[in-house]
Protein backbone atom coordinates (compact mmCIF):
# COMPACT_ATOMS: atom_id res chain seq x y z
CA UNK A 1 0.00 0.00 0.00
CA UNK A 2 1.02 3.54 -0.22
CA UNK A 3 2.12 5.61 2.20
CA UNK A 4 -0.05 8.33 2.64
CA UNK A 5 1.74 11.95 2.62
CA UNK A 6 -0.61 15.29 4.00
CA UNK A 7 -0.66 18.25 2.95
CA UNK A 8 0.34 21.42 4.06
CA UNK A 9 -0.88 22.39 7.62
CA UNK A 10 -3.40 25.70 6.96
CA UNK A 11 -4.77 27.83 9.82
CA UNK A 12 -8.06 25.77 9.68
CA UNK A 13 -6.13 22.76 11.17
CA UNK A 14 -4.92 24.89 13.94
CA UNK A 15 -8.51 25.79 14.39
CA UNK A 16 -9.56 22.43 14.37
CA UNK A 17 -6.90 20.81 16.66
CA UNK A 18 -7.68 23.71 19.43
CA UNK A 19 -11.18 23.04 19.36
CA UNK A 20 -10.38 19.20 20.30
CA UNK A 21 -8.03 20.16 22.90
CA UNK A 22 -10.71 22.32 24.29
CA UNK A 23 -13.01 19.49 24.17
CA UNK A 24 -10.50 17.31 25.66
CA UNK A 25 -10.45 20.08 28.72
CA UNK A 26 -13.96 20.10 29.19
CA UNK A 27 -15.48 16.61 28.75
CA UNK A 28 -11.81 14.43 30.37
CA UNK A 29 -11.51 15.31 34.06
CA UNK A 30 -8.22 14.14 33.63
CA UNK A 31 -5.63 15.26 36.31
CA UNK A 32 -2.73 14.05 34.45
CA UNK A 33 -4.15 17.27 31.45
CA UNK A 34 -2.73 19.47 34.38
CA UNK A 35 0.26 17.64 34.70
CA UNK A 36 1.30 17.90 30.95
CA UNK A 37 0.59 21.70 30.95
CA UNK A 38 2.51 22.41 34.18
CA UNK A 39 5.50 20.65 33.14
CA UNK A 40 6.16 23.07 30.74
CA UNK A 41 4.44 26.32 31.79
CA UNK A 42 7.37 27.39 33.35
CA UNK A 43 10.35 30.30 32.15
CA UNK A 44 12.96 28.01 33.79
CA UNK A 45 14.17 24.49 33.45
CA UNK A 46 15.12 22.36 36.30
CA UNK A 47 18.25 23.64 36.87
CA UNK A 48 17.16 27.07 37.84
CA UNK A 49 18.48 28.36 34.07
CA UNK A 50 15.96 30.01 32.02
CA UNK A 51 15.14 28.39 29.10
CA UNK A 52 15.94 29.37 25.51
CA UNK A 53 13.52 29.54 22.65
CA UNK A 54 14.87 26.34 21.57
CA UNK A 55 14.42 24.93 24.48
CA UNK A 56 10.65 26.57 24.97
CA UNK A 57 9.71 25.29 21.25
CA UNK A 58 11.00 21.52 22.50
CA UNK A 59 8.78 21.88 25.45
CA UNK A 60 5.71 23.35 23.40
CA UNK A 61 5.66 20.39 20.86
CA UNK A 62 6.26 17.89 23.28
CA UNK A 63 3.31 19.20 25.05
CA UNK A 64 1.40 18.91 21.96
CA UNK A 65 1.86 15.37 21.36
CA UNK A 66 1.55 14.33 25.03
CA UNK A 67 -2.00 15.95 24.99
CA UNK A 68 -2.72 14.99 20.99
CA UNK A 69 -2.13 11.45 22.38
CA UNK A 70 -5.09 12.00 24.67
CA UNK A 71 -7.15 13.26 22.33
CA UNK A 72 -6.70 10.62 20.15
CA UNK A 73 -7.37 7.91 22.84
CA UNK A 74 -10.52 10.58 23.78
CA UNK A 75 -11.67 11.21 20.34
CA UNK A 76 -10.40 8.93 18.09
CA UNK A 77 -13.28 9.66 15.15
CA UNK A 78 -12.95 13.46 15.23
CA UNK A 79 -8.84 12.59 14.78
CA UNK A 80 -9.43 10.50 11.92
CA UNK A 81 -11.75 12.50 10.15
CA UNK A 82 -8.89 15.53 10.48
CA UNK A 83 -5.88 12.57 9.63
CA UNK A 84 -8.12 11.76 6.49
CA UNK A 85 -8.43 15.79 5.51
CA UNK A 86 -4.63 16.20 6.03
CA UNK A 87 -4.22 12.96 3.52
CA UNK A 88 -6.55 13.96 0.79
CA UNK A 89 -8.81 11.15 1.61
CA UNK A 90 -12.12 9.79 2.65
CA UNK A 91 -12.93 8.72 6.38
CA UNK A 92 -13.86 5.13 4.63
CA UNK A 93 -10.27 5.15 2.82
CA UNK A 94 -8.69 6.15 5.55
CA UNK A 95 -10.31 3.25 7.81
CA UNK A 96 -8.88 0.86 5.20
CA UNK A 97 -5.08 1.89 5.82
CA UNK A 98 -2.61 -0.42 7.97
CA UNK A 99 -3.32 -0.10 11.62
CA UNK A 100 -0.20 2.06 12.59
CA UNK A 101 -1.74 4.78 10.16
CA UNK A 102 -2.58 7.40 13.02
CA UNK A 103 1.14 6.93 14.22
CA UNK A 104 2.72 8.00 11.02
CA UNK A 105 0.22 10.66 10.11
CA UNK A 106 0.77 12.09 13.73
CA UNK A 107 4.71 11.44 13.19
CA UNK A 108 4.87 13.55 9.26
CA UNK A 109 2.37 16.21 11.44
CA UNK A 110 5.57 16.97 13.39
CA UNK A 111 8.20 16.92 11.24
CA UNK A 112 6.30 19.05 8.71
CA UNK A 113 8.75 21.84 7.87
CA UNK A 114 5.88 24.17 9.09
CA UNK A 115 5.16 22.71 12.63
CA UNK A 116 7.76 24.78 14.34
CA UNK A 117 5.85 28.10 13.29
CA UNK A 118 2.63 26.13 13.31
CA UNK A 119 2.52 25.03 16.82
CA UNK A 120 5.55 27.20 18.38
CA UNK A 121 6.93 30.07 17.15
CA UNK A 122 7.93 30.70 20.96
CA UNK A 123 7.21 34.27 21.37
CA UNK A 124 4.23 34.33 19.08
CA UNK A 125 2.31 30.93 21.07
CA UNK A 126 3.69 32.51 24.57
CA UNK A 127 2.88 36.31 23.54
CA UNK A 128 0.23 36.72 20.85
CA UNK A 129 -1.06 33.77 20.14
CA UNK A 130 -5.22 33.98 20.86
CA UNK A 131 -5.59 30.09 20.67
CA UNK A 132 -2.79 28.90 23.55
CA UNK A 133 -3.95 31.85 25.66
CA UNK A 134 -7.51 30.22 25.18
CA UNK A 135 -6.50 26.92 25.90
CA UNK A 136 -4.35 27.84 28.57
CA UNK A 137 -6.86 30.32 30.25
CA UNK A 138 -9.62 27.32 30.01
CA UNK A 139 -6.71 24.92 31.46
CA UNK A 140 -6.02 27.51 34.70
CA UNK A 141 -9.95 28.05 35.17
CA UNK A 142 -10.66 24.18 35.38
CA UNK A 143 -7.30 23.11 36.96
CA UNK A 144 -7.19 26.39 39.69
CA UNK A 145 -3.50 25.32 40.30
CA UNK A 146 -1.74 25.96 37.20
CA UNK A 147 1.59 27.93 37.71
CA UNK A 148 1.61 31.74 37.95
CA UNK A 149 3.57 31.29 33.98
CA UNK A 150 -0.64 31.07 32.87
CA UNK A 151 -1.16 34.52 34.54
CA UNK A 152 1.97 36.51 33.11
CA UNK A 153 1.09 34.51 29.55
CA UNK A 154 -2.40 35.99 29.15
CA UNK A 155 -1.38 39.67 30.64
CA UNK A 156 0.59 39.98 27.48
Amino acid sequence: MEELKIRKLLKKDQEVIAAMFKRLIDEVDDKSIQHIISSASGDVADGGKEITDAERTTQVIRVFSELFTKVIGSFHDDVITWFADLAGITVELYREQEIDIDVKILNQIMEASEVANFFTGASHLYNTTAWLKSMLKGLKEKFGFISDAVDAISKS
